[in-house]
This record gives structure tokens, C-alpha cells and sequence, in this order.
């Protein structure tokens, strides 16, 4: 006996996990389920923190790569713009994180990771890295919202803060990541 599509639907773990909205707890996920979602969860918010701390030490030599020279306003503007997306992108994340399942939007921030990536590897004028800076600040509004609807969707409350510790751990650690990896890459790095 075949199941129907909507057994099919639910086979699919992250499916399951993050099919809820946030602040309503999934009982039926299982424990591996649960394990692999929250690795997934926390390597993609590793990954925001990294994204945005590793250019900090790749300024300062980024004319040796395109000969391009900024200011300090420009540098200060293209450090800010990352925040002043998340600060654009809250109020949109904040009312989808109500009305959309969690893994649309934890796949919605990679995505826009992408195009981040994208778009400072191939920017070779200031307008264009601002530009990515700002999207990868969006992205990270819907990082952060899906983690958070999803890790609610798969946790009991009494287990949630040790959950969202171990998360926003794995964010300052890419904070401090950043920073080392591209002092490595950077000719002026130590």
C-alpha cells in the first residue's frame, strides 16, 4: 500500500521539523531528526557570524586586488551596511517568521548567503560590495528568525535555553573565525 502525498510530505525530516510556525513545539519529530535539524541550524548561524566578520582584515588590502582605494567613510559605511540590512529585513522576517515554515526561511537565508558571496567575490566598486554587505545582512535577519521558529517547532520548553546556548555559540565562534580566516587570506594579515 503506497502512502499519500501527504505521508510523503512528512518523510522528509527538515520537512517535518520546521513544519510548524514558531512557538508551537512538534512532539512527532524524532531524536535523530532533531539532531540532524540542529546541526544544520547551528553550522548556518556559524556561517552568519563568519560571513560577517571575515572581511575586516581583507579591506585594508583590497586595493592590492582591484586597485581600488576606499576611504575610512567608505570602509566605515561598507562595515555598517551588513547591520543596516539586518536592521531593513527584521520587520519583513519578524511578520514572516508568523506565517512561513521555518526551513523556507532558513533555506531562503542561504540562498541569499549565496548571492552574498557571489557578489563580493565578483564587486569591484564600493556600490557593489555595500550592496552585498546589505543583502548578507538580510540574510542573516532570516537566519536568525528561522533558527529560532525551528529550534521552538523542535525542543520542549525545558530544553530550549541549552539549545539556543549551544546555537549562539556556534555564532560568536564564527564572530571570532572570521576575523583569523581572513587575516590568512589577506597579504597584510598576520
Amino acid at each position: 500500500m503506497e502512502p499519500d502525498s501527504e505521508q510523503k510530505a512528512e518523510a522528509s525530516f527538515l520537512l517535518r521539523a520546521g513544519n510548524l510556525a514558531a512557538g508551537t513545539f512538534n512532539a512527532n519529530v524524532e531524536d535523530k531528526e532533531r539532531k540532524v535539524a540542529f546541526i544544520v541550524i547551528c553550522v548556518t548561524i556559524f556561517l552568519s557570524g563568519f560571513l560577517y566578520t571575515y572581511l575586516i582584515p581583507l579591506v585594508p588590502s583590497y586595493h592590492l586586488i582591484t586597485g581600488a582605494y576606499f576611504s575610512t567613510a567608505e570602509v566605515a559605511l561598507l562595515f555598517a551596511s551588513y547591520s543596516f540590512g539586518a536592521a531593513m529585513g527584521t520587520p519583513l522576517t519578524l511578520f514572516l517568521a508568523g506565517h512561513v515554515k521555518c526551513w523556507m526561511m532558513i533555506a531562503t537565508a542561504q540562498v541569499v548567503f549565496f548571492f552574498n558571496c557571489i557578489m563580493f567575490m565578483a564587486g569591484s566598486s564600493f556600490p557593489i560590495l555595500f550592496l552585498s554587505r546589505t543583502i548578507g545582512g538580510v540574510g542573516s535577519t532570516f537566519l536568525q528568525s528561522g533558527a529560532i521558529a525551528m529550534l521552538d517547532s523542535l525542543y520542549p520548553s525545558s530544553e530550549r535555553g541549552n539549545r539556543f546556548v549551544m546555537v549562539y555559540f556556534c555564532g560568536g565562534f564564527g564572530l571570532t573565525m572570521g576575523p583569523l580566516i581572513g587575516g590568512a587570506l589577506s597579504s597584510d594579515g598576520s
